[in-house]
């Protein structure tokens, strides 16, 4: 088992730090993950937004590090979430003490019910289970590309191929890739102005 932390992001990360959510009392929230990351559930509360952000939450990511600057694992999108806190009438201590909740406990009811706290629910983070033969490369190629962090069209025809070889010997799904090309137009403009003299479209 190893500990990853998940983070709160305003658009799609490439490392935990970038566009990270920065609301009062924010903080990135551990949890425990097998080697492969296969089979995760996820059902967090993250601290409650005391005061408006202004900022939306866009994607869920999990990554090495509680703190600064680190890798991640996996990034997940959400439903675009507005960081805002909620209406004043429901997140004062005076609110839950008219409502008959004792004074001692107000400031507790304020943190825990009187304002908007992101709930991160994540049913299955990696559903691919990576047998302990397979070569680390085609692991790790396999991992990145689950995490969405992957775009198989970039790697080289070769590599990509050996790739997916080890992941058919090892029986695990390979790497689907959709690959582009671009045309150009040889002929020019003069000769094309020609052709339809002669009545050539």
């Amino acid at each position: 088992m190893v500990t990853a932390y998940v983070s709160l992001h305003t658009g799609r990360p490439d490392s935990q730090t970038d566009q990270e959510v920065s609301y009062e009392g924010y903080s990135r929230l551990p949890v425990e993950f097998s080697d492969d990351f296969g089979n995760v559930k996820l059902d967090l509360f993250f601290p409650a937004v005391l005061k408006d952000s202004g900022q939306t939450l866009n994607y869920i990511a999990i990554g090495a590090h509680e703190r600064g600057q680190g890798g991640l694992f996996m990034r997940v999108p959400t439903l675009p979430m507005l960081l805002d806190a909620a209406p004043p009438e429901r997140r004062t201590e005076q609110f839950w003490i008219d409502n008959g909740v004792p004074a001692q406990n107000a400031a507790d009811y304020v943190q825990k019910h009187g304002s908007f706290c992101p709930h991160v629910v994540i049913c299955n983070t990696d559903p691919v289970v990576l047998p302990k033969d397979l070569h680390p490369i085609a692991r790790v190629a396999r991992k990145l590309f689950d995490a969405g962090m992957l775009d198989a069209a970039v790697l080289p025809p070769k590599l990509y191929e050996a790739i997916n070889d080890e992941l058919q010997r090892a029986g695990v799904p390979v790497i689907p890739v959709t690959r582009t090309a671009t045309a150009t137009m040889t002929e020019s403009i003069s000769k094309m102005k020609s052709l339809r003299a002669y009545g050539v479209e």
